[in-house]
């Protein structure tokens, strides 16, 4: 009578083995033989299962000895007592693949899956995993891709990992579209990334909203992944899919309405992504964020009214977060900048709790944010005069895409460390260890180990005398650091200098002559 059971007397035998190194040994010739019939492990006696087990591990120990003839005729015995039996051969399967008897343990790990009763699913997936593996390690990798297309899971990792080693890929990657729409859906995520290998992009976004749509709607990042990569190749309509299944099954996730509405926004159907973007707060009446989330939306669309009134429902339901404060005045700023200004001053003038931090530099951050998008806008248009003129609205506000009074971009021609010196009329000298000053002067980036660039910028430059120079700071070679100094940029008194500085050694600190703005 068996008393543990087969899973564990198999697991001794793999304990007992499990010391085996891998071995160069001479390939395990047999003759293809027709598959044994099954039988019943509870039929055999305990003493005919412990002789069985006592030859694999024979087998494994003459193998570590280098006795590999009389591992095989150990092997070949258990084989013969145990034949029938899955959890023999796939132990047998086990010993040869320890010794990297790869082609001969695929054999055998084939005999056990077809042995495995169909109820013991866990036993037949754990087995053909075993069968890919022999393959791919023999460096038959199209054999191991096929059987890995019959996992439940699919092991997509190691299919993309395959597929730049498989030949023959336009009847694999057929094969396994057709196992994908006939058996398991979840090889949609391994066939996107296939295409995305093989640069076809719109391919690789249809078959991972497939995916998406059949195996992961709940998925939010995958679904939102999927969108993204579907807009990108403009296939609006089968974005909207996903969008579909996600809401479906996330009703409450405002992002899925939200992309929806975007979708209809860029296919131009307005009135449908007017319906997308409402049911936002359908679903979620009393969430602050989703009254946030549809105000935005609606002032891309410039409905203005209904924008300020949705911000203004945020506002309402947390009054204490300064932030739903600002989206009602940068939303009336739109329409009436003078308003705006007051309900800015209002703002600033509250008291907020520390938890909010500097709320008069939020506003200005959030200002120069908005300039940002206005000027990115206009650049998408063409409009020029508008371009230049928000440019001289974000210097206000020392962002990059801004104009200035004074802007100087410095560049070297060696692999060294070099820090720019601007000493301003009052004295103030700003560098890379102070990088900001009182006059709104802004050192941008210390590049250490570059050619540069370097950058400091003033919106408004005041009359007097300015030194610009450099520190050689490290660095063993003759260094020329070039500077060019841009005056009213993009106005019609803007004026370029370009200056050039040698340095010998590092340590050195130079200046250019003085520059004077009247």
């Amino acid at each position: 009578m068996m008393r543990m059971g087969w899973a564990l007397a198999l697991l001794m035998a793999a304990s007992a083995s499990g010391a085996l190194g891998l071995a160069t040994v001479r390939r395990w010739t047999r003759e293809p033989a027709a598959l044994p019939a099954r039988r019943d492990p509870r039929t055999l006696p305990d003493v005919d299962l412990r002789l069985i087990l006592s030859k694999i591990r024979e087998g494994d120990l003459l193998a570590i000895r280098g006795d590999l003839a009389g591992a095989r005729r150990a092997w070949t015995e258990a084989r013969r007592r145990g034949e029938g039996i899955w959890q023999i051969h796939e132990g047998i399967g086990d010993s040869l693949a320890r010794v990297a008897l790869r082609d001969e343990a695929e054999r055998e790990y084939a005999t056990a899956e077809s042995l495995v009763p169909s109820r013991f699913v866990e036993a037949r997936r754990t087995i053909r995993a075993k069968r890919a593996q022999s393959a791919w390690d023999a460096g038959r990798h199209r054999d191991a891709f096929v059987l890995m297309l019959d996992l439940d899971p699919p092991p997509s990792d190691r299919l993309v990992a395959l597929w730049s080693l498989v030949p023959d890929k336009p009847n694999l990657l057929r094969r396994t579209r057709e196992r994908a729409e006939v058996a398991n859906p979840k090889l949609w995520f391994a066939i996107s990334e296939f295409h995305r290998l093989e640069g076809a992009a719109t391919e690789s976004a249809r078959a991972l909203a497939r995916y998406a749509r059949s195996v992961e709607p709940w998925n939010a990042s995958l679904c939102r992944l999927a969108v993204s990569r579907l807009r990108e190749v403009k296939l609006h309509t089968e974005a909207l899919e996903v969008c579909g299944a996600w809401s479906r099954a996330l009703p409450q996730d405002v992002d899925a309405h939200r992309s929806a509405g975007d979708l209809w926004r860029e296919l131009g159907d307005l009135r449908r992504a007017y319906l997308a973007y409402t049911s936002i707060v359908d679903i979620r009446p009393g969430d602050a964020d989703a009254h946030r989330l549809l105000g935005r939306a609606l002032r891309e669309m410039r409905r203005l009214d209904e924008a300020i009134r949705s911000f203004e429902n945020s506002k309402s339901l947390r009054p204490e977060e300064p932030d739903r404060w600002i989206d009602v005045a940068e939303t009336v700023a739109l329409r009436d900048p003078a308003a705006a200004e007051k309900l800015f001053d209002e703002i600033a003038r509250k008291t907020w709790d520390a938890r909010f931090g500097n709320v008069v530099e939020t506003i200005r951050r959030r200002q120069a944010e908005r300039w940002v998008r206005e000027f990115e806008e206009a650049k998408k248009r063409g409009d020029q005069a508008r371009v230049r003129e928000l440019r001289r609205i974000l210097g206000q506000y020392n962002v990059p895409e801004g104009a200035f009074d004074l802007k100087i971009v410095m560049t070297w021609d060696t692999q060294t460390d070099v820090d720019m010196d601007v000493i301003d009329p009052s004295g103030e000298h700003v560098h890379h260890g102070h990088a900001g000053s009182k006059a709104g002067g802004k050192y941008w980036v210390d590049n250490t180990s570059g050619h540069g660039p370097e950058t400091f910028t003033l919106p408004r430059a005041a009359a007097g005398t300015y030194r610009i120079g450099a520190h050689f700071h490290s660095g063993a070679v003759r260094t020329t650091v070039k500077f060019v100094l841009i005056l009213y940029e993009d106005t019609d008194r803007e004026r370029r200098i370009e200056r050039e500085l040698i340095f010998e050694k590092a340590g050195e600190q130079k200046f250019l002559p003085e520059l004077t703005i009247p």
